[in-house]
């Protein structure tokens, strides 16, 4: 067996955790202000470096605002959140979605991704069909939920750029963390029977996008959602 080698957080890395449970648990609610830079270095004993770095990247995800010459205050960050902060929550509720939460990621997915697999049909470039073939072989040979998540996000990639569309690679490569972790959930709570089901309309897409029929693909790609979406909402919902 190996053994991944250790790293320590850093002082910022842990003012920055001590934050975010603050604001996730209630502890710290939407609008409440923070201490100064001042007195939060004397009360945590790092240094104001320190602390104004964290404030910097908790404004950059999305859990603070900051107000020239008055102060940082906790940011209503379910509105003015970014992906990250999302991906931040769920790992924070280890996973588990409220249902309206999961019912619109999956929601956006459907309906943009559809978009992507006809416009994959339509462009129907062989180069682009090959690596989509090549990443489902390698997708279907997995054998765990690390390899099954990371395989299945690269596949995804190679479908936005099957699309030809400039932007498609970059919405998908920038969702991809959050992807990350719904197919990981997917892979760890569906059957294996599911999962070849998932398999089975993953490769159908292909044939869709080869034979250039786009509602076919988009059709796949419903079916794919839907496989996903009622398995979280099954085991990964606080609110079923």
């Amino acid at each position: 067996m190996e053994f991944q080698h250790l790293v320590a957080p850093t002082y910022k890395e842990l003012f920055i955790q001590e934050i975010e449970t603050g604001i996730l648990s209630g502890k710290l609610p939407i609008g409440s202000k923070l201490p100064t830079e001042r007195e939060l270095s004397k009360q945590m004993g790092v240094s104001r470096a320190v602390i104004n770095g964290g404030i910097n990247e908790l404004v950059q995800k999305g859990f603070l605002e900051v107000i020239p010459r008055v102060g940082a205050y906790v940011s209503d960050y379910k509105r003015r959140g970014k992906l990250e902060t999302l991906q931040i929550i769920l790992e924070y509720h280890n996973g588990h979605f409220d249902k309206k939460t999961l019912a619109s990621i999956f929601e956006v997915c459907d309906s943009s991704m559809q978009h992507v697999a006809r416009l994959a049909a339509e462009n129907n470039n062989a180069e682009t069909i090959k690596e989509l073939r090549d990443q489902y072989k390698l997708l279907s040979a997995t054998s765990t939920a690390k390899e099954f998540a990371e395989t299945n996000a690269e596949f995804y990639h190679l479908l936005a750029i099957a699309s030809d569309n400039i932007m498609y690679p970059f919405k998908v490569e920038s969702y991809r963390p959050l992807y990350y972790v719904i197919i990981k959930l997917f892979y760890k709570y569906a059957s294996p029977e599911v999962i070849e089901m998932s398999l089975g309309w993953i490769e159908k897409l292909i044939d869709g996008i080869e034979s250039g029929d786009g509602d076919q693909a988009a059709d796949c790609i419903t079916q794919i959602n839907k496989l996903g979406h009622a398995c979280l909402q099954e085991f990964c919902c606080t609110d079923k």
